[in-house]
Parts: structure tokens; sequence; C-alpha cells
């Protein structure tokens, strides 16, 4: 009789995976691709209402990730819930198709995008993998751009990796009047690379021709910096005279380095004016309004010399953010964060005024020749700027640092110097400002 009742005992703890107290015996929690308690420091949690937590995780093929969830409920809601969410993500995977080889480029663009931007583009409860919105908005420029308007008509199974390479290698701008950029078709290459691998992945090629296009496309370009502070100070003035009390936000730009995304996510907070530093820890990229913590490198997120020209500019607008109850340090008139719209519109009437082309990024690098000049290492530089190492640092100022120091202080109060700068890993940072 005791056999049969323990033998009994095991058949119904095999129904009722709960054991009748809302948590699965032990095999059950471990078993693969089943709900797992939710624990911390190895107690079961539970929500306000006493009912059991459970971690749920399933395999997603949109990402070829298994992202997982938390659950209340008994085991078997739980288990419910887990398999409603497995066949969720597998319905809104893009389905192998029959016809794939006579799929043209056209067709697949239009279902790639819309399977992208879930990538890039946070939604519901499950987020998919966490990508900056500009990542989503350079690949629909480019493909509509560029990519549909010379093979929207082709075949995916007709493409070859020589059509890919000579499209790219021969693309012009401006109605074919020129050539285009080198930055311009590595953006290009890597998008059309990027949709036919997951063309590839769904089964729509057996082959993705565009894998083996080169990375960089030709010899990258060197700019003419003018680190001019009498250059500077005339664009502040046009600016202060077109946008009252903003011509400040210039002398920042050209005394202190930062990138436009950290000098208009700079608070108040992060300033100190007692031991004359900044600590630059957010980035707002100029596509968006909202501050992300998330600066370009490791080594954006730093702590920057307040430098003794950018003193007075930055008390000005100190008082100038306090008047409007403001956090930022470069603020809209109605204490928010500044517009870069807005801002490159009234930038470009002061530099018709003055007849100084600086943009904000070309302001950047007077701040290095102010400190290349009065004697700063390398290191020094690479702190100020935020470059990821000495070696950017060296190649982008290279012909600053070698040069006679003495001449280049002397050349910094000119009207006009011949300062040759390599614009390096920047060049696209600067050439997308100066569009």
């Amino acid at each position: 009789m005791t056999e049969l009742t323990t033998r009994q005992q095991k058949n119904d703890t095999t129904a009722d995976p709960s054991g009748g107290n809302g948590r699965p015996p032990t095999p059950m929690r471990r078993a693969p691709g089943k709900p797992a308690a939710y624990k911390r420091a190895g107690v079961h949690i539970h929500n306000k209402d006493g009912e059991p937590g459970w971690r749920l995780r399933t395999y997603d093929p949109r990402t070829d990730r298994q992202p997982e969830k938390n659950f209340y409920g008994s085991y078997e809601e739980a288990a419910i819930e887990l398999e409603r969410w497995r066949q969720e993500l597998a319905a809104a995977a893009q389905p192998r198709r029959s016809d794939a080889h006579h799929m043209r480029l056209s067709t697949w663009a239009v279902q790639w995008l819309e399977s992208y931007s879930w990538l890039v583009r946070p939604v519901g409860a499950n987020p998919g993998v966490r990508r900056p919105e500009t990542t989503w908005r350079n690949a629909r420029s480019a493909t509509l751009s560029y990519i549909l308007p010379a093979l929207a008509d082709r075949t995916l199974a007709s493409l070859t990796y020589h059509d890919c390479y000579d499209y790219i290698a021969g693309m012009r701008v401006d109605g074919g009047a020129r050539e285009a950029a080198p930055a311009t078709k590595a953006t290009v290459a890597s998008v059309l690379r990027i949709m036919l691998a997951d063309a590839e992945k769904a089964g729509v090629l057996r082959r993705n021709p565009a894998a083996g296009l080169p990375t960089r496309w030709g010899r990258k370009k060197r700019r003419i910096v003018i680190p001019s502070l009498i250059q500077v100070e005339d664009l502040a003035d046009a600016m202060d005279q077109i946008w009252p009390g903003r011509g400040d936000i210039v002398r920042l730009f050209a005394y202190l380095g930062l990138r436009w995304e950290e000098l208009t996510a700079l608070t108040w907070d992060h300033v100190d004016f007692e031991r004359r530093s900044l600590f630059i820890e957010y980035a707002r990229p100029s596509s968006t309004s909202s501050t992300q913590d998330a600066v370009k490198t490791e080594a954006s997120e730093r702590y920057a010399a307040l430098l003794e020209q950018a003193d007075a500019a930055i008390r000005r607008l100190k008082a100038f953010a306090e008047r409007r109850g403001s956090a930022y340090v470069v603020c809209g008139e109605r204490g928010g964060p500044l517009s870069y719209s807005l801002w490159r519109k009234k930038l470009k009437r002061a530099q018709a005024a003055s007849g100084v082309p600086y943009t904000a990024h070309g302001l950047r690098h007077c701040a290095a020749s102010i400190l290349i000049a009065g004697g700063a290492s390398p290191t020094e530089v690479r702190d100020q700027m935020g470059h990821s190492t000495t070696a950017v640092t060296e190649r982008v100022y290279r012909h600053a640092i070698a040069m006679d120091r003495t001449k280049l202080a002397e050349r910094l109060s000119r009207a006009m110097t011949n300062v040759a700068v390599e614009e390096g890993a920047e060049s696209r940072t600067a050439g997308q400002e100066a569009a």
C-alpha cells in the first residue's frame, strides 16, 4: 500500500508540474526551454499579489539571440505565455520564399528595411538589438538614394561581385557631375553588404555577392584647417549680431575642443569652475532631441580642461541658462537642449556675414592647436579631444605637432595660416556638418 501511494504521488507530481504550490520540481525547472524560477539571492521572487515569478527565454530568429523576460503567475500560465511568445517570434521572422531567385532587389529592399528598422529601433516588450537611431537612418538613406536607383530592377540571383564592385567604384553624385567621395562609397558598400547578407540568412540568396567588397575606396582627403583666433572672434561676433548672446557657443567649440554631441549634452553639474574641469559623460546626437548616456568611444568619457580662453564665455552662458532655469550649458530659448537644425541655420548666416567657414567640427581643431602651441604633449591633447589613442592624435595633428611651436603660436593670432592636418578618423563627421 505504501509503495502504491508513493507511485501515485509521483504520477500526480508529473501531471501537475507546480506540485500544488506554484513551483515546478527541480528537474522541470532545469529543463531547457521551460520557465525557470525567478530568483534573487537564492529566493524565489513574488510580486505584490503573491504570484511567483518565472524567467522566460526563447530563440528569436530575427536577431539570432535568446531574449528573456519575467512573468508572474502559476507555472502553467508561465508555460502557456512562453509558448505564445515563441510562436509570436517565429511568425515575425522573415519567411523563406520558394521564388527567391526571381525576387528583384527593389522587393527585397522594402522587406529588409522593415526588418532592419525593428533591429535598430527598440519596440514593445522585446527590444531586440539596440543600435543608434542614426544607424537606421543612414541605412535607409543609402538604400533609397544610391542602391535602389541603380540596382532596383536587378534580380538578386543575377547580382555578381563584379556588378557590386563596378557600381560602387563608379558612383557619382550631383546628377553625375562628380564622383562620389570615398566615405560615401564606403557607406553604400557597407549597407549593400548587410542587405545581401541578410538575404542570404533568410534563404533569398545562396551566396552574398557583396561580401568581398572593400571597406576603403580611395585615399583619404586632406583638408586645410586654419586655427586663427581672430577668425574665431569674427565668427562669434557675427553670431552675436544675428543671434544675441549666442556667439559664446562658437567660442566654447573653439576653446574647449568638444564635439557637438558632447557640448550640447553637457550640464552645469558636470562643470567644475574651481578645478577648471569638465566631466564629459553624455552625448546627444544631432538626429535626436534626447540625451543618451553613450559617448563616441570609451576614451570620450573623460575630464576635459576648462581653458582660460573659454572661462568668460562659459560664465556668460551660465547666466543665460540661469535666467531660463536650464541645466544645460548650451540651451535653447526655453531652456531645453539646443536644436541642431536651429544652430546650423544661424551658423550659416554667421559664416556668410563674417566670411569665416568654420563649422562646429572645424572650431574643434582650434582647441587642439592652442594646446599644441602651448607645449601640450600628444597624451594631453588626446585627453582633451577624447581620441581613443595618441596614434589618432598624432595622425590628425602630426603636421602641427612636428612644426615649430613658436611659429604656430604666432600664426594662431593671424587671420590666415597654412597648418595642414589630416582629418583621419574624423573626416566623416566633418563632411556631414559641411554638407
